[in-house]
């Protein structure tokens, strides 16, 4: 009897020994039967479910398992579907809210006759978020590069703010990103976005009326980025809103030599955020998309210009073609830049006869004393005309092309 009691107390002894390990370990560990009933379930497993222990054992593990993601049903039996064929479980990964656990799950004999599914849960969410960020930190600088390399050959600010938020989403930088575009007297003109699933009506309607939502305001009152990343009274009237619930946002503002030209908002999932060395990242991409934005609008500014001044001097064209004398304009290097038809209609000469004031001279003015005799003339008469702020007149006698005098 008392060898019997010693054996007993062994067991015994060894059986709270692995209960300590059981729940001294950092694991989440529970135990099942094949059906997925919980026999045994350590306080790390608990926690993951938020239940206490004696409510837990006895009931199905599929049903607080669905209680946390409620559409993952097909997932879990796939898993033991895979456990009952005695195949590896290798790698699978699994998010709670903002916890994410490597999964690994095996049949195990309790005792003679009978299995049990044993099941481990280890944290992996810091080596997950380390992973996560390398690779995000990566994406961005990779959208830096596709915007500094391939955007500059955007010309219209509505197809360069698409193509920018369309860079920021596609190289996996972001989940969303809106930008928009005010004009120098801060008012909305332009909107772009990426990422988003929904119609934007509503939002633009509201930028219409220059009523501009939280982060916006914000961002512009600022020079340093501004970053919701929990739960802000303010963003509730914003269009975006329920969309957005769940999401981190960094809005900032876009500015070249004080001249504001709007906002850009990325998003990324809340329990991911944002970190100083994406932050600094990503003020160099907001510093880049002000100066293509500025050298954007110095191009239409140019453009504009030149289209204007076209206009004008093909209007000045018109006028003195039809003018009923003849005229001659003249550069600073006293070359002819235009003799319009009443004058080569009148002498003769066209601008290929006299290229310049001297070859016309030469021309106009064979006779070298009575060319002297004009100029001297001339010029007397320029001297007085224009100090009095008229114009100058003067009637001489030309040798035309054909040798006849007018």
């Amino acid at each position: 009897m008392d060898r019997t009691d010693e054996l007993l107390g062994k067991v015994e002894e060894k059986v709270r020994c692995l209960e300590r390990l059981f729940q001294a370990t950092d694991l989440a560990m529970v135990v099942t039967d094949l059906e997925n009933m919980i026999l045994y379930i350590n306080k790390n497993f608990s926690s993951i479910l938020r239940i206490p222990d004696d409510q837990l054992i006895g009931e199905n593990l599929f049903k607080f398992l669905e209680i946390i993601n409620i559409d993952d049903e097909a997932f879990w039996k796939g898993l033991l579907s895979k456990i009952h064929r005695k195949e590896p479980l290798e790698g699978v990964k699994y998010k709670v809210k903002e916890r994410i656990f490597q999964i690994d799950g095996s049949i195990v004999e309790c005792e003679e006759d009978k299995e049990a599914i044993f099941w481990v849960w280890r944290d992996i969410t810091s080596e997950e978020r380390r992973a996560w960020k390398e690779h995000h930190l990566n994406a961005v600088l990779n959208a830096s590069r596709k915007i500094a390399r391939r955007v500059p050959r955007e010309n219209t600010p509505s197809v360069l703010i698409r193509k920018l938020c369309q860079i920021l989403v596609e190289t996996g930088s972001y989940s969303r990103a809106w930008l928009l575009l005010l004009d120098t007297s801060g008012s909305f003109t332009e909107f772009a976005s990426a990422g988003f699933g929904k119609n934007f009506s509503e939002l633009i309607n509201m930028l219409r009326q220059n009523e501009f939502p939280f982060c916006v305001q914000k961002a512009l009152q600022q020079d340093d980025p501004f970053i919701v990343e929990a739960y802000v009274s303010e963003c509730e009237t914003c269009p975006l809103h329920s969309e957005l619930q769940g999401n981190a946002s960094m809005s900032m503002k876009l500015e070249y030599n004080e001249r504001i030209y709007g906002t850009l908002t990325v998003h990324l999932p809340a329990d991911l955020g944002f970190e100083q060395d994406e932050m600094l990242l990503l003020q160099e991409i907001t510093s880049d998309i002000s100066l293509l934005l500025h050298s954007t609008e110095i191009e239409q500014q140019l453009r504009s210009s030149i289209l204007r001044h076209e206009e004008s001097e093909a209007k000045f064209r018109l006028l003195v073609e039809k003018l009923p004398f003849g005229l001659s304009i003249a550069r600073g290097d006293k070359t002819f830049e235009y003799l319009n038809p009443k004058f080569t209609q009148i002498t003769g000469y066209t601008i290929n006869d006299v290229p310049d004031k001297k070859s016309w001279l030469l021309k106009a003015y064979p006779d070298a004393e009575y060319r002297q005799k004009m100029l001297r003339e001339w010029k007397k008469t320029l001297d007085s005309t224009t100090r009095a702020g008229k114009p100058s007149e003067g009637i001489f006698t030309v040798t035309c092309k054909n040798g006849k005098e007018r």
